[in-house]
């Protein structure tokens, strides 16, 4: 049985509205947002010039013994170019594989959200939806971790505001 993954679309939606924060923050100099009337201040994003450098990121984070204490263990991640037509980043379960986009304006997902997005697919092993309620638990808890617990905030509240569940079937 194959489990449809009917919020993805709605993720998408609330990591690109905090990906424009971040740029509004980086841009402005000023890390701070209003969400809800919570006031919150954002990390500072780090952006990767290459795909050695996306590989040496996801090689610290998998070592991090704050994720490995949370987490678990897992096996690498290798951090590959994907062909020059793609604009998304998308991770490969068979072979633990991370492809990044590096032409043109699809340069611009050479961001660490969108890391932290494909190494929590990674750690999900669970059978459920690819962007369903494990994988978003994970994705949030990488957050925290990596980017701080303002950031995975800002995100659960951008997810409620897109309808994503975080306890149901996805």
């Amino acid at each position: 049985m194959t489990i449809t993954d009917r919020h993805r679309s709605r993720v998408y939606t609330a990591e690109t509205i905090l990906s424009r924060m971040l740029e509004n923050c980086a841009a402005s100099g000023n890390p701070t947002v209003t969400i809800d009337s919570i006031t919150l201040t954002l990390p500072p994003e780090a952006r990767f010039a290459t795909i050695a450098d996306v590989q040496r990121y996801v090689d610290r984070l998998m070592s991090s013994d704050q994720v490995i204490d949370r987490l678990g263990q897992r096996p690498p991640v290798t951090v590959r170019a994907r062909n020059s037509t793609a604009d998304k980043a998308h991770y490969e379960p068979d072979t633990a594989v991370i492809a990044m986009p590096i032409s043109g304006s699809a340069r611009a997902m050479l961001r660490e959200l969108v890391v932290v997005h494909e190494v929590a697919h990674h750690f999900d092993t669970s059978d459920g939806a690819t962007h369903g309620p494990k994988f978003l638990d994970i994705y949030l808890t990488l957050l925290d971790l990596v980017m701080g617990p303002q950031m995975a905030l800002a995100l659960r509240i951008l997810l409620a505001h897109n309808d994503v569940s975080m306890t149901t079937r996805c």
